[in-house]
């Protein structure tokens, strides 16, 4: 039962995370924050996706609490640097992915130690 919680926290994390994050996307493009979609955006544009981004992130991690390894958001994040890296600037700048990865770790451990302060202690 332990593995299908872990993967249910997994599936929930990368579903709440992607919905803010495209929700919020969709959000600031349709009130002209970033242009319209499939046009290029200035460098300044993707720090502020980086911002929301990196709290989406922290509160999957928090999701998914202390159930399962960080490694797992770093591999996907890996995903986006190779993504981006066969795109070319089409995605984006390439330091963009890199510091999604990046910040991986930090993100990880504040959603973890959040979970482990709100889950209830056993026995």
């Amino acid at each position: 039962m332990t593995v299908l919680r872990g993967i249910g926290a997994i599936v929930l994390c990368f579903v709440v995370v992607s919905a803010l994050s495209f929700g919020v996307d969709g959000i600031l493009h349709a009130t002209g924050v970033f242009p319209p979609w499939g046009q290029p955006m200035a460098g300044h544009l993707f720090t502020l996706a980086l911002a929301y981004r990196i709290v989406f992130d922290t509160f999957g991690t928090w999701i998914v609490g202390v159930w399962i390894s960080g490694a797992i958001g770093f591999a996907f994040s890996l995903f986006g640097i190779i993504a981006t890296m066969q795109r070319g600037s089409q995605l984006g700048p390439l330091w963009y992915p890199i510091a999604l990865t990046a910040s991986v770790p930090l993100t990880t451990w504040v959603g973890g130690r959040l979970g482990i302060r709100r889950s209830p202690s056993p026995g």
